[in-house]
């Protein structure tokens, strides 16, 4: 843009001089003037004058105080800006691809319900039989690796993941057993082996050596791991089979609390021969010892903020691990899902529409003629992503990005990684992991969605700052090289209203006063949320700018 206005300028700048210069030669030539050279170097000078004002130097400065000064106020809002340019790009933004788990929910996560010993019970367990709360203890104690840390204040807290912090939590304060003495007894790694949590396996398992036996613990995701078994601990104690009216009822009961917007986990175990594995042991068939409901309210203030984002013309999608149902559920509260419009998927569905998508988009860019296609519309139509990879939510950048979409990506773990790199801005949370604050664009210091809204609002207000700029730059550049060209070519001896040296002085007022107050204009949240966003590829200078400066 300014190399444009500058080239109009440098236009102006040789009529001006060509004018003048024919205007003194025909005057020499019929007698009426003599010839000298300070004329023609003033005529020069007058031209000279003419580009240093056209030419909006004072555009970079505006550029970057607003963003700089945009940048030091976001930090109030709970964003850390790692990317400069990461504010201008937040303003185009149309659509938002956010994790589920603290960002728009609390992460205060907490055991609600669940079934064990073929007893349903609730946030209190006072249903549950002694010796089932000690299995059950000793399976959540051992398969977990969250802790209560002394803080250096002197207080305690839960430390490690929202999951396992609720299951230590219910062992130790509703169920009153020490999950630390249990996991005393195996601390080398002659007697226990851990694996941490995979997502494409969806579990987390532990294998721990007792009484010359290898007992192996997993939890996970219910629906998945209750396909592995085929036994489960009757009210007795005793391991039954799994029979198919029992495997339907317990696929009822995840439903019903996934209904209800749980993340429903099931705990189970087998028997293991020989020595204590090195690798993670596929382990099947297994015994069902529970399922356990955790619930992970939504934070209050979402709802509100994904409306503001809707009305602004920004969509915001869910993408998740956990369950359909609980997905479908927590979106809805959000209100991400609001009607049968909108369409819930889950990861392996998703990636089957993303190689048909990717294999018509080649199509169309070989030649071929291909109208608008039922998965081009369901891409449109996605609103939750459940049962998801981390290589999901980066195939779903890649895809929006290919459909012209301006793409925000929130993520906090390793493996977000590469997509938070892929998307126009990355998001990572303050209590994600460097791998992903690296790659991200801007840290949201609270792990918050509202902080989102937030940067979508001041990249939207540096765009308006900018422009207001611009569009009294180039106002002020008009009137003052017209009035210089006109003033100049009718007047007698061919001197311009306004000499060089007041030239220079305007343009040294509009390029540092005008961009230090319009570059630093306060956000108006109502204006700016209240419109869909700039196209990308729009001009600088919208018509309406136009119709102002003329």
């Amino acid at each position: 843009m300014a190399d444009m206005i500058g080239a109009y300028g440098l236009y102006a700048a040789l009529l001006t001089f060509l004018v003048l210069a024919l205007k003194e030669g025909y005057f020499i030539y019929i007698g009426q003037n003599h010839m000298h050279v300070k004329p023609f170097l003033d005529f020069l000078i007058t031209a000279i004058t003419i580009i240093v004002v056209a030419i909006p130097e004072g555009l970079p400065l505006a550029v970057t105080v607003s963003l700089a000064y945009s940048v030091q106020k976001m930090q109030t809002d709970n964003c850390l800006v790692r990317v400069l340019s990461a504010c201008e790009t937040m303003g185009g933004a149309t659509t938002i691809c956010s994790d589920k788990t603290g960002t728009l929910t609390t992460n205060q996560m907490s055991v609600v319900a669940g079934w064990m010993a073929e007893t349903d019970f609730h946030a209190h367990a006072q249903e549950l039989p002694t010796w089932a709360v000690e299995i059950l203890c000793e399976a959540l104690s051992l398969d977990s690796s969250a802790a209560e840390k002394l803080k250096e204040d002197g207080t305690k807290e839960w430390v490690g993941v929202g999951t396992d912090v609720a299951l230590v939590r219910f062992v130790a304060e509703t169920l009153h057993h020490d999950y630390e003495a249990t996991r005393g007894l195996y601390q080398t790694n002659v007697t226990k082996r851990q694996w941490p949590f995979n997502s494409q396996k969806k579990r987390m398992s532990t294998a721990v050596k007792k009484e010359n036996k290898i007992h192996f613990f997993v939890k996970g995701a219910a629906e998945v791991l209750l396909e592995g078994c085929t036994k489960y601990l009757n009210g007795g104690g005793h391991e039954v089979e799994l029979r198919k009216e029992v495997h339907e009822s317990m696929r009822q009961r995840i439903d019903v609390m996934a209904k209800k917007g749980h993340r429903v986990l099931l705990v189970a175990k087998c028997e293991l021969r020989g020595k204590l594995p090195e690798k993670e042991p596929t382990c099947e068939p297994l015994t069902l010892l529970a399922i356990l409901g955790i619930a992970d309210p939504v934070r209050s203030e979402v709802p509100a903020e994904v409306k503001k984002c809707q009305g602004s013309g920004i969509t915001v999608r869910m993408v998740t691990g956990d369950n359909m149902q609980t997905a479908k559920c927590i979106a809805t509260q959000c209100h991400i899902y609001q009607d049968d419009n909108d369409l819930v998927m889950e990861g392996a569905e998703f990636r089957k529409l993303a190689e048909q998508i990717k294999r018509e988009r080649d199509a169309t860019a070989a030649g071929a003629h291909c109208p608008p296609t039922e998965s081009e519309q369901s891409l449109k139509r996605l609103r939750v992503l459940a049962r998801s990879s981390p290589a999901d939510k980066q195939i779903l950048a890649e895809l929006l990005q290919g459909s012209k979409e301006v793409v925000c990506v929130t993520g906090d773990g390793t493996n977000d990684g590469p997509a938070l790199k892929m998307a126009d801005i990355g998001f990572s949370m303050y209590s994600g992991t460097d791998i992903a604050k690296s790659a991200s664009d801007i840290v949201l210091m609270d792990d918050n969605f509202v902080s989102v809204v937030k940067a979508v609002m001041w990249g939207r207000n540096v765009n308006d700052n900018i422009r207001k700029f611009l569009q009294f730059q180039v106002t002020v550049n008009i009137v003052g090289v017209l009035m210089t060209f006109i003033g100049a070519v009718f007047d007698d001896k061919n001197e311009s209203p306004l000499s060089p040296v007041q030239l220079l002085w305007l343009n040294l007022i509009m390029d540092t006063l005008a961009a230090l107050a319009l570059a630093t204009e306060q956000p108006n949240e109502p204006v700016l949320l209240a419109r869909a966003p700039i196209p990308r590829d729009a001009s600088l200078i919208s018509g309406r700018m136009w119709l102002n400066i003329v």
